[in-house]
């Protein structure tokens, strides 16, 4: 299963879970890494445009705004399996994060994330 198609149940997930966690509706991703369809001139030019918006490359792909646990908020960085590692640009990100009082974590599909989300708002 893609990464994208994990990622999209998380966020499926989090909508049936606001009812127990209402703070799940803040629940967003950064849109990194998203797939712009069409001619490469075309793709470049959306791409560029996201950049003079404030895109970053290396910022995790989804970030919850709650503060739990002595942490200010949870960025996860989606992998679709173990296969998969961060690239230094998000472990940069990542690290700086941490320095700052965020909780990170790399997670791999959808119930890894599922399972961080839980822990993070409380579930023991």
């Amino acid at each position: 299963m893609s990464e994208h198609s994990q990622q999209a149940m998380v966020i499926q997930w989090a909508k049936r879970h606001e009812g127990k966690w209402p703070e799940l509706r803040w629940l967003h991703s950064s849109l990194n890494g998203i797939f712009i369809p069409g001619p490469r001139k075309i793709a470049y030019k959306i791409m560029n445009h996201m950049k003079a918006e404030g895109q970053k490359n290396g910022v995790p792909d989804l970030f919850l705004p709650v503060a739990r646990r002595g942490f200010h908020g949870l960025f996860i960085e989606m992998k679709r399996d173990e296969k998969q590692t961060p690239r230094p640009e998000q472990i940069d990100f990542m690290q700086f994060a941490e320095e700052q009082g965020y909780r990170d974590q790399v997670c791999y599909g959808y119930q890894d994330a599922v399972d961080e989300l839980e822990w993070y708002l409380g579930k023991e």
